[in-house]
């Protein structure tokens, strides 16, 4: 074209380029680098920075890099266009990494670091989710005195609002900004995007127990958002409830949900919009009901569910369904649960008094019914709560209707139809899921050997928990020579073992071998069958597999002291709870007491009595018990006279006690929390082995103090000597 005189130098190009680039044909524009060069033209710094610009839109930083070491190869120096590009070039293509050497490279070379440029690094953060990057670029902003605007801050809340962690900086940040902070000395504040507030709301809503702690600031940022401004919409209410759901808050979720019709019959009002509740705010108000504490609360979730239908919102959300489901579930009404997802399946759920379907028409729930028949999620639930309680063959019928709807049930509805069998039915549903096809059954995980370990400790079948140890052990090993191969030839072999396909597929992704629950639910097997060497026997095991005990694990072993009258290893596992600085529990000492009460030793029993007695600790109604039985009732209150071995004996129980104040005192706390009983220590185990052998776990206030303070048995104690 030069030739041809229709090209005299390199502007039509750079025009040409930054048009290709306005149009988003980046790839095109950097062809055009190129085709100057064929021309006989040498790009220049315009031409550069125009195809950076245009390679920078779609965040593709690999190509501007090239372009940046071509530039310089050539001998040209970037200017500012050009560090821009490559900025955000990096910033669009979430490459925080790549910012950060940027800027590097910008202040080693001298180039000016204006507030557009770290607006740009800020925004890749936003868009990584890089909250604690975020908060490293203001600092460096300030320490430079730049400018801090609504550019800056919009991108840094969206940020650390991504960070979990960083929850209180974003909050600060917001608090920052609307009254103006360092930006401007304290004036009027910067105006932030509705976007920007419901981040901040949603980042409430993390995890449950950022919900729990969260949830009032949350109500209190959408009332701001009211009063204020900037106005809240829909993902604003929606957030907010997302938040109460998640902290089972499901008064104030309803009455939020109340309010919202409320403003919006009204007009709103101030400037603000009305927002309708949609299907996802009833969906979240539901959610709430589900997650209350200390129950479900179900019949609420029915009734919001109802509501839906009535004003024409439809009640086959699938949302709204599986939270309406879960609250009926976790309230133990497993038939409501199974007459929702009957329901579902049809297209008459919810029908009005005259027949007609709600919502837009019959077409539309019917088209919702069909989903609804189809979602895995809702026949998950179903069977989770026919496993709560121990319905199997209701499971088993809901496991065969999923494959009949032409669904293939997944590990979770597996493990979770595992949780509902009884052992016998369970070890033979585990040994088909570890022998059948791939693709007809899935290959068991931690959690399904887990389960079937944790039907046999309920059992007492010591030997079976065992041999399912060993199982899972085989199943490890095989996942792992499987990886090394699958490494080393680009395939997995088969050596033979049923076990090998536990590590097939998607599953060896998921590291399969025991952890600190199969081996408490092995300790569980051994409490039930009186065994505390094989108790002690498999700690040892798990802290040279580097599985350290908890305080489940300790329970478990001093169970089955407590239930062959092992007092000495009783005494030495209070002492080694102190050592692991583990609180001790009115449980842990239940047990040691009724150990030294089995083998007839009056004075540890009393000792550790004592101990509690000095701590202020309830006596559970087992420990109680076995004492009285053992010694008399008298024997609680009257003085001991130690003499010889029996001296020696009081010695070295109270020694142990003293070793261990620092962990009773803080045992002390949980055993408030939980009333000091023993039946709720028992299921955290994990069995109904464990709940049965404290069946008679109760509280006697007036008898003596338990044993969170067993280990402390204190200087009274002591001083009885």
């Amino acid at each position: 074209m030069r030739a041809e005189g229709l090209i005299r130098d390199g502007r039509v190009y750079t025009s040409a380029i930054r048009a290709l680039g306005y149009a988003g044909r980046w790839r095109m524009a950097c062809d055009q680098l190129d085709a100057m060069r064929r021309d006989g033209l040498a790009p220049g710094l315009h031409a550069y920075g125009a195809a950076i610009n245009a390679a920078a839109q779609p965040g593709q930083w690999q190509v501007v890099e090239q372009l940046l070491a071509q530039l310089r190869a050539e001998g040209l120096q970037p200017n500012a266009i050009i560090w821009h590009g490559v900025v955000s070039a990096h910033a669009r293509g979430r490459h925080v990494a790549g910012v950060l050497e940027t800027l590097k490279d910008m202040r080693a070379c001298g180039a000016p670091l204006e507030a557009t440029i770290f607006y740009q690094a800020l925004s890749g953060c936003a868009w990584a989710g890089d909250g604690h990057t975020a908060l490293a670029l203001l600092a460096d902003m300030r320490r430079r005195g730049l400018p801090l605007g609504s550019l800056v801050y919009t991108p840094a809340i969206l940020a650390t609002a991504a960070t979990p962690a960083l929850l209180q900086s974003s909050l600060a940040l917001l608090a920052e900004a609307r009254t103006g902070g360092s930006s401007s000395g304290g004036g009027s504040g910067v105006r932030l995007s509705t976007a920007c507030v419901n981040a901040v709301i949603n980042a409430c809503a993390a995890s449950a127990d950022t919900a729990a702690a969260a949830w009032p600031t949350a109500l209190a940022l959408l009332d701001s958002m009211r009063m204020a401004g900037p106005p809240p919409d829909a993902i604003s209410y929606n957030s907010a409830l997302k938040c109460l759901a998640a902290a089972g808050q499901w008064e104030r979720a309803t009455a939020l949900l109340a309010n919202m019709w409320l403003h919006s019959s009204s007009g709103g009002g101030g400037g603000v919009q009305p927002v309708r509740p949609s299907q996802r705010a009833y969906a979240a108000a539901i959610l709430a009901c589900a997650n209350a504490k200390p129950v479900a609360r179900w019949r609420e979730a029915l009734a919001l569910r109802a509501e839906m239908a009535t004003v024409g919102l439809g009640a086959d959300c699938p949302h709204a369904l599986s939270a309406a489901m879960s609250a009926c579930a976790r309230a133990g009404r497993w038939k409501r649960a199974l007459q929702l997802l009957r329901a579902a399946g049809s297209s008459g759920s919810l029908q009005r008094a005259d027949g007609s379907a709600n919502g837009d028409g019959g077409g539309a729930a019917a088209a919702a019914a069909a989903r609804n028949a189809k979602n895995p999620v809702l026949y998950g639930i179903a069977i989770a709560a026919c496993a709560a309680e121990r319905k199997a063959d209701l499971a088993e019928r809901l496991l065969r209707e999923m494959r009949v709807a032409g669904l293939a049930p997944s590990l979770v509805h597996y493990n979770s139809y595992l949780k509902a069998c009884p052992y016998a039915r369970a070890r033979a549903v585990l040994a088909e899921m570890v022998a059948g096809p791939v693709d007809a059954v899935p290959q068991p995980d931690v959690i399904s050997y887990n389960t079937v370990i944790a039907a046999a400790a309920q059992e007492g079948l010591l030997s079976d928990a065992l041999a399912l140890l060993r199982e899972l052990d085989a199943a490890a090993a095989a996942a792992a020579n499987n990886s090394a191969a699958a490494v080393e030839s680009g395939e997995s072999g088969s050596d033979g073992l049923a076990v090998t396909k536990a590590c097939s597929g998607a599953a060896a992704a998921v590291p399969i071998k025991p952890d600190v629950f199969t081996y408490n639910s092995c300790i569980t097997a051994a409490a039930a069958a009186a065994r505390p060497d094989a108790a002690a026997a498999l700690m040892d095991e798990m802290r040279a597999r580097g599985v350290a005990p908890d305080r489940v694990s300790y329970r478990g072993a001093l169970r089955a002291c407590a239930a062959a009258g092992a007092w000495r290893r009783a005494l030495d596992l209070l002492t080694e709870i102190e050592a692991a600085e583990l609180a001790c529990d009115d449980a842990c000492v239940s047990h040691a007491i009724r150990a030294c009460c089995a083998a007839a030793q009056r004075v540890p029993a009393r000792a550790l009595v004592d101990a509690a007695r000095g701590q202020g600790r309830p006596l559970t109604m087992a420990a109680f018990k076995a004492f009285t039985r053992a010694f008399g009732k008298d024997a609680l209150y009257e003085p001991l006279v130690l003499e010889g071995a029996y001296a020696a004996d009081a010695a070295a129980a109270a020694a142990a006690a003293a070793g261990a104040q620092a962990a009773a005192a803080a045992g002390a706390e949980e055993a408030e929390a939980d009333g000091g009983r023993v039946a709720q220590a028992e299921r955290e185990i994990g069995g109904a082995a464990g709940a049965a052998a404290c069946s008679e776990a109760g509280v006697v206030e007036g008898a003596g103090a338990d044993n969170g303070a067993c280990l402390e048995r204190s200087s009274s104690h002591t001083g009885v000597g």
